[in-house]
């Protein structure tokens, strides 16, 4: 026995050690926008393929079934300009949390939309919820509720959402029922490469 002993204390490092860089790439995200250093680099995409291909990538890392989709009612052939990068830390960040803090089984919906000249994008879950007093905290770095018990977590993910959102120029807001669940709604303008 002594190999698989072996190998499976070296999984175990692997799996630390690659949780120790995805702390340090999110604690690095968030002190390049602290000095400013953040350029918009927007490209021309389709939002909509970019949702869908996040949810169709999270059906396949969760591993606890929830039901994940997608939803919109716009006309989904239009492109948008986004930075690819910023969006995807938001979204990325937002599902993870929403599977993270949800009972096996429940539904988890990005739904999208564009109104006027902004971008919205809408994660609902019907999780753990964050108790009402502790709502305006959630935002900074480390904090964790108090209601998320064994739940691991870095308390990182929410404060890089807002801080790709501070960089978007952009707003968020947090609707949540401890034990129903949460919506987090993000809205950024869509910002054209001439107008850097």
């Amino acid at each position: 026995g002594n190999l698989t002993d072996a190998s499976k204390f070296i999984s175990r490092i692997l799996a630390s050690v690659k949780s120790m860089t995805d702390l340090l790439d999110k604690v690095l995200t968030i002190s390049k926008s602290d000095t400013g250093e953040h350029k918009i680099k927007p490209i021309l995409a389709n939002t909509y393929d970019f949702c869908h291909s996040f949810v169709d990538e999270y059906k396949i890392l969760d591993k606890n079934n929830h039901n994940i989709y997608f939803e919109t009612t716009d006309d989904t052939k239009q492109q948008s300009y986004i930075d690819p990068g910023l969006l995807q830390q938001i979204l990325s960040n937002l599902l993870s949390n929403a599977i993270k803090y949800s009972p096996i089984d429940s539904d988890i919906v990005l739904s999208h939309k564009k109104e006027g000249s902004n971008l919205v994008f809408v994660v609902k879950d019907k999780g753990i919820g964050i108790p009402k007093d502790q709502i305006r905290y959630i935002f900074e770095p480390f904090y964790r509720a108090t209601n998320t018990g064994i739940i691991q977590g870095s308390g990182l993910g929410l404060s890089i959402v807002k801080r790709c959102v501070d960089i978007y120029h952009g707003k968020i807001e947090v609707e949540s029922q401890e034990n129903i669940g949460t919506t987090v709604t993000v809205t950024i303008p869509e910002i054209f490469p001439e107008e850097e």
